[in-house]
């Protein structure tokens, strides 16, 4: 963050200016600046004039009440259409496979002479436990959600 030096003359005015003010000095000076700062101080002491309507939540409530009577107008909320959504994001599916397929097709070969060296490293015991271990756990987190939809249907 960029900070300028702090102008002491306009912080002593500040300083003075709300000291005066919680002090009750008589307003009217000669100075200025120094009368435009106990304009703020003394407005930063007030307190808000405006706040929330006397009869809020009693409106709120017949407006409410209003609206579940029978034989009153109701206004639905209009849900998205899921269509919408599942062409875009089948929309979007596309353009990444096609962006995975330009990619690989522009740089399949550097790509493959750099990953050849760890491929032949993933031959090894430890290596091939863990991506055993990472598939098993794939597999029960994926069941797991698999009978949770089976469940929640039969119900």
């Amino acid at each position: 963050m960029n900070q300028q030096p702090v102008d002491q003359h306009e912080w002593d005015l500040q300083e003075r200016a709300l000291r005066e003010e919680r002090d009750h000095v008589p307003a009217p000076t000669a100075d200025l600046v120094l009368d435009q700062h106990r304009a703020v101080a003394r407005a930063l002491r007030q307190a808000p004039e405006s706040g929330p309507p006397a009869d809020f939540a009693r409106s709120v409530a017949l407006c409410v009440e209003q609206a579940s009577a029978p034989g009153s107008q109701r206004v639905e909320a209009r849900l998205p259409d899921p269509r919408v959504e599942l062409w875009l994001l089948r929309g979007l599916a596309l353009v990444f496979a096609g962006a995975t397929l330009g990619a690989v097709a522009r740089y399949g070969r550097e790509w493959f002479e750099g990953v050849a060296p760890l491929l032949v490293v993933a031959n090894a015991g430890t290596t091939a436990n863990w991506l055993l271990a990472l598939l098993a756990c794939v597999g029960v987190s994926w069941s797991l959600d698999w009978m949770r939809v089976i469940g929640t249907r039969r119900r």
